[in-house]
């Protein structure tokens, strides 16, 4: 099928402005548009996403080497050149359920969850199932660890940041646990090892790593508050996660 072409007085098809070019110079869409098919829509897609010079993988290797930069950037307003937070936290859960999906990955073949239930034996019979819904569906509700990171970052740093970019911070530590996730659920499946323990301690160490990195304060009451917001997110995810599946046997 033809293109579309902005018609005899070249005018944006998206923006409607007067363009010169190949591109429009307020939106920034292409003169001519063709027919939206699967072959475009996933080569936009992949040029945009997952080009190797572009805003993901810089985004990446920025967060595991330097995370403080990258965030102090973000906040600042340099954000054309990085991914969105959202959008890496979505791509991110999206890649490890697509994966935990192809290779019937289950939790509930973990020992030490099977121990976690036996002890739950003399326990209500509604926290037990909750628990098993959060023990099988935890990695599926990754956003409420992005509220936990957040209010303890909130908490133990109030003044430096407000809590929709401690949110955003958030939301880039979550999607780099999600993709070291992703690594251990192979792991998990191939092997013999207990990653539950192995993911609990990185999450730990992420979350104290980005704080050092973020704040680039090393007395010892600095370190003692990166450890506590470390803690913190974890204590709130956990507790955040087992009352949402408890409400979820409730409405049952």
């Amino acid at each position: 099928m033809p293109q579309k072409v902005a018609g005899n007085n070249t005018n944006c098809l998206n923006c409607g402005t007067l363009i010169h070019g190949n591109y429009c110079s307020k939106c920034g869409q292409l003169t001519s548009t063709g027919q939206i098919n699967f072959k475009e829509t996933i080569s936009n897609f992949l040029s945009v996403a997952l080009a190797f010079d572009g805003p993901l993988w810089l985004t990446i290797r920025l967060l595991i080497t330097n995370p403080g930069k990258f965030f102090r950037e973000y906040i600042s307003g340099k954000r054309k050149t990085y991914y969105k937070p959202v959008a890496f936290f979505i791509l991110t859960t999206a890649v490890y359920l697509i994966f935990r999906t192809l290779i019937n990955f289950d939790p509930l073949t973990e020992e030490s969850v099977k121990n976690d239930l036996e002890e739950l034996n003399n326990v209500s019979t509604e926290i037990v199932e909750a628990f098993k819904l959060m023990s099988v569906n935890i990695n599926k509700i990754l956003f409420l660890l992005v509220f936990s990171i957040a209010l303890s970052f909130k908490l133990f740093f109030r003044k430096k940041y407000n809590l929709a970019e401690y949110t955003s911070i958030a939301l880039f530590i979550t999607g780099i646990y999600t993709m070291v996730k992703t690594i251990t659920m192979f792991i998990g499946k191939f092997t013999e090892v207990e990653i539950d323990n192995i993911e609990l301690g990185i999450l730990l160490i992420l979350i104290f790593y980005s704080s050092l990195s973020l704040f680039q304060q090393k007395s010892l009451l600095s370190v003692v508050k990166y450890a506590l917001v470390s803690i913190f997110s974890l204590i709130l995810y956990l507790i955040f996660a087992l009352g949402f599946f408890f409400l979820i046997v409730l409405l049952k």
